[in-house]
């Protein structure tokens, strides 16, 4: 389970107050492995096969990506907390996740 990171907000998001809140910044800056300044999607999970990502990881662990700010970690666990449209317990999961 993981979010997405996009580096815009599309329309849809965008026009509706209740995802557009859910969407956090994520600066170039402070995160060297984006290409642009982006936003973290915190209106939804996805779920990958993990045997696809297991053996992606181990092909080039450099593609290991979880290098967060603290400021944005912070953001994203609030984010998750207000949302009106995640799952209680993918809310707890995501929480728990970011604040290991």
């Amino acid at each position: 389970m993981g979010l997405i990171i996009n580096s815009e907000i599309n329309a849809f998001k965008q026009s509706r107050f209740h995802l557009l809140e859910c969407q956090v910044p994520i600066d170039r800056a402070s995160h060297p492995f984006l290409e642009h300044d982006s936003f973290v999607d915190c209106s939804q999970t996805h779920y990958e096969d993990t045997e696809q990502l297991r053996s992606q990881f181990l092909a080039d662990i450099t593609n290991i990506k979880d290098l967060l700010s603290a400021e944005v970690r912070i953001r994203i666990i609030r984010a998750v907390q207000n949302s009106y449209v995640l799952e209680r317990s993918e809310k707890q999961k995501l929480i728990e996740a970011l604040s290991a």
